[in-house]
């Protein structure tokens, strides 16, 4: 190999790792940090089997579009009762975002292991915003 070739292989090298280390690094505007959808409509049946569980149909919103769903948390709060909220997330740093709402639509599913009535407690964030209470049998 000449030394031209090789100075040329150097430099293409070169030119790959600042390529690879600059694609690689994410913007600090990129990261999104953990929020709660509003919670806005339930829809649980009064009543239900323990071979079936308990299903509530649950609708939220973020308050813009910047908002991205990533689930329901769903936790035991002792007993038969069961704290609910919507998981979002948003990006960190504030940015111009469309403004309308996005809205969400998803279905939870908790079995029950005994017969007896159930609370789901449905929060935005910390507030309780409704209580459904369901008869398993």
């Amino acid at each position: 190999m000449s030394t031209t070739e090789s100075e040329y292989m150097k430099i293409m090298l070169l030119l790959a790792f600042v390529f690879l280390f600059f694609a690689c690094k994410k913007s600090p505007d990129s990261r999104l940090c953990t929020t709660y959808l509003v919670i806005d409509s339930t829809n649980t049946p009064r009543s239900s089997t323990v071979a079936v569980g308990i299903s509530s149909i649950i609708s939220c919103y973020g308050s813009d579009l910047c908002y991205s769903y990533t689930g329901m948390e769903v936790a035991a709060n002792g007993g038969n009762v069961f704290k609910i909220n919507a998981k979002g997330a948003i990006p960190c740093v504030a940015q111009v975002c469309a403004q309308a709402l996005y809205r969400v639509r998803d279905t939870i599913q908790i079995n029950t292991t005994s017969a007896g009535i159930y609370y789901l407690q449905f929060y935005n964030n910390t507030s309780l915003v409704k209580t459904d209470t369901i008869i398993v049998n």
